[in-house]
Formats: C-alpha cells, sequence, structure tokens
C-alpha cells in the first residue's frame, strides 16, 4: 500500500481523543494531507484546551496542508448545489476529488457523495 490520504476533521478528533494513540495507519508508507479547512475547524473550537492545541499543533506537521485553489473551491459550489451538506464538508470533498486522495472520514453521510473514494477512520488504523 502507498495512497494518498486526506485526513477529515472528524477523523482526526477521534485519534486525538485515543490517549493511547500513536497514530499506526494500516499504509504505512501512505502520503497524508490535511484541508486548510481541517486546521482552522480543529484550532478554532470554542472549548479547545491548552493540551488539546499542543496535541492538534503536534499532530498537524505530520501531514501537508492543502490550500484552497479555484479546483477546489469550482467543485466545492458544484458539490453544494447536489448535495445539501455544510460548506466546510463539501470543501473538505472537493479537496480530496480534485487531489485525487483517499478521504478518512467517519462521517457516514459522505459515503453517499458520487466520485468520492472514502475509508471509515476504524478500517485505516491499526
Amino acid at each position: 500500500m502507498s495512497g494518498r490520504y486526506l485526513l477529515d476533521t472528524n477523523a482526526i478528533i477521534n485519534l486525538l481523543k485515543d490517549e493511547n494513540a500513536s497514530f499506526k495507519f494500516k499504509d504505512k508508507k501512505g502520503v497524508y494531507f490535511v484541508s486548510i479547512i481541517t486546521e482552522m475547524e480543529l484550532l478554532s473550537f470554542k472549548d479547545i484546551t491548552k493540551q488539546d492545541k499542543i496535541k492538534i499543533k503536534k499532530f498537524l506537521p505530520k501531514s501537508c496542508i492543502i490550500n484552497i485553489n479555484k479546483a477546489i473551491k469550482d467543485k466545492t459550489i458544484e458539490l453544494r448545489k447536489k448535495k445539501s451538506i455544510k460548506l466546510p464538508d463539501a470543501v473538505i470533498c472537493a479537496t480530496a476529488m480534485v487531489k485525487n486522495l483517499t478521504l478518512v472520514s467517519d462521517d457516514e453521510r459522505l459515503s453517499k457523495i458520487k466520485g468520492l473514494n472514502i475509508v471509515a477512520l476504524s478500517d485505516f488504523v491499526d
């Protein structure tokens, strides 16, 4: 295995909740990405603790951050017109689709988006 993966906000939150998490992904040679939206969501939670912020800041450098470009913007607009999903979810899905990445997410609603390659976090970690 040596895939390319986009980690959804909920997947990272679930990873960080586990105190013993060592982030052992099944795909040891994989390349991991995070949308700029995920970074903003993680760091802007109202009740984020200092310890949570430290965990997040340690985790994020292990992934490449993807900014929004015109192709992602256009795909986001297309998805929002077709599906009733929140803007952050649409941006994350569009990012995965435009960049040809497998989305790692525990949001089952996203699995209904045609053309989106998605895997559950539980199927992704050891």
